[in-house]
């Protein structure tokens, strides 16, 4: 074996909609599936998502979007972490940045997205808590 060096996949953001569509089509075909071809918003939210798990976290979503596609049509709202959802919803999403400091405003961007994530995550959520007075052994 070789070992070859490549850079993430969060840094060859362009190779993301070429690998996505050929694992779409690769389960496609396994599952004797048909499929639509990516949407431009589709697209946006596969370059938008930072991808830690590298081609193998894409290659798992691409399999999961076949398997929830409806009418041809990948479902990419269910396969995608949560994560990707804060940027579809309008949230700002900040672009790379280097891992060694962020200015003020990005930080600010990042708090105000938080807490809206915190506010809104689901049955979970802070704002569908049901708040409950504190007994004396609490």
């Amino acid at each position: 074996m070789f070992p070859i060096q490549l850079p993430p996949l969060r840094d060859r953001r362009d190779d993301i909609p070429l690998l996505a569509w050929a694992f779409a089509q690769k389960f496609a075909q396994k599952m004797g599936r048909s499929l639509h071809p990516l949407t431009a918003e589709g697209v946006a939210r596969l370059k938008a998502y930072r991808w830690p798990g590298n081609v193998r976290e894409l290659e798992n979503v691409m399999e999961r979007a076949v398997i929830t596609a409806r009418d041809g049509r990948l479902d990419l709202e269910l396969a995608l972490p949560e994560s990707t959802h804060a940027a579809a919803s309008g949230l700002p999403v900040l672009p790379d940045l280097p891992s060694t400091f962020r200015t003020a405003q990005e930080m600010e961007v990042l708090e105000r997205g938080n807490l809206i994530l915190a506010l809104e995550g689901g049955p979970t959520g802070a704002s569908r808590e049901r708040m409950e007075p504190l007994s004396a052994s609490e």
